[in-house]
């Protein structure tokens, strides 16, 4: 067995896990008793929120259902991806797809099945629970300042923040604002800042990895991007919009938002890639050239069913938007 997970429930701000469910037993073994877990976790840029991540998990035991409601409020991690079983599988892209706070928690009983289903938001602050996100940009200075200051006094100087953002993104005056969740102040950093650099540039966006790290970029920063394998992908990459390209990969947690990544370079020369006749070829070179070359990711989702038989249902599906398009 290949498909990896790990989901653990903690109190708010750490300490000693209150219950914990994994497909692996504490040797590293795949344990064939584990429970099924069916989730769709999101990851995204939150000036445009797509809502909020869902988990359930089957098999629990009826102390479980009976206790659901005490685990609102609670911290959940979850860990997935793959680990060693299958010739393909890469050990090395299973992480932690999610860190959030339980937003809604309940228990089920239908017939013999028992489930456990969770509702998880990474911030969990919104208009009905306010958080202090205080943006304080001063005239000259880098909005990089003024966002590092606003995290810290929204979650605590503790609360790990990475931020990529072009030192000159500058204002020509005070701009002192006050948001009560993160959308909000993302929407407003973004309309801020968008078209600083030219009629292509998004701006700043504000996003949460899957570890809980806080994130703030603006694509200006050079990065190493991480490269796709043909064997990576879950059927053929298509495109969703201008210039922006959808990719099913099987499942990983080494790319969040806004990671480069690199299609794969030459699949038509790579075993398993179905290559058309002369008279197809006009379509054929379109898509040669179509999925080359860099692109920043834009949202995701972790979708999965860990004992499903089908492939497509371990996977995380990849919006990501041409990075010559943005930077050039």
């Amino acid at each position: 067995m290949s498909r990896y997970y790990d989901i653990t429930i903690t109190p708010p701000g750490g300490g000693k896990a209150i219950k914990s469910w994994s497909s692996e037993l504490s040797d590293g073994t795949f344990d064939p008793q584990s429970q099924n877990v069916i989730f769709d976790i999101l990851a995204y840029d939150y000036a445009t929120p797509m809502g909020a991540s869902t988990i359930s998990i089957e098999g629990v035991t009826i102390q479980d259902v009976g206790q659901a409601k005490s685990y609102t409020g609670m911290t959940l991690t979850v860990k997935g991806g793959m680990k060693h079983g299958l010739p393909l599988a890469n050990p090395h892209q299973a992480g932690t797809l999610l860190t959030g706070q339980i937003w809604q928690s309940f228990g089920n009983w239908e017939g013999t099945n028992m489930t456990l289903d969770f509702v998880v938001l990474a911030s969990p602050y919104t208009y009905d629970h306010p958080g202090n996100f205080v943006l304080n940009w001063r005239k000259g200075t880098a909005i990089s300042n003024a966002i590092s200051s606003m995290y810290a006094g929204a979650f605590g100087a503790d609360v790990p923040t990475i931020i990529n953002v072009s030192p000159n993104r500058v204002l020509p005056a005070d701009h002192i604002s006050h948001y009560h969740s993160l959308e909000q102040a993302a929407k407003a950093i973004t309309n801020l800042t968008s078209g600083q650099f030219g009629p292509t540039d998004p701006g700043v966006i504000l996003s949460i990895r899957g570890d809980g790290t806080l994130m703030a970029d603006d694509y200006t920063q050079a990065s190493n991007p991480v490269r796709l394998k043909f064997s990576d992908l879950v059927g053929q990459p298509v495109w969703i919009g201008p210039f922006e390209v959808q990719t099913k990969l099987v499942m990983r947690a080494d790319i969040s938002v806004p990671t480069l990544i690199e299609m794969p370079f030459d699949t038509t020369a790579t075993p398993g890639f179905v290559i058309t006749k002369a008279s197809s070829f006009p379509s054929y070179t379109d898509q040669e050239a179509i999925f080359s070359g860099n692109f920043f990711v834009k949202s995701m989702r972790h979708v999965g069913d860990s004992r499903s038989p089908q492939g497509e249902n371990w996977v995380t599906i990849v919006d990501a938007v041409s990075a010559g398009e943005i930077i050039g």
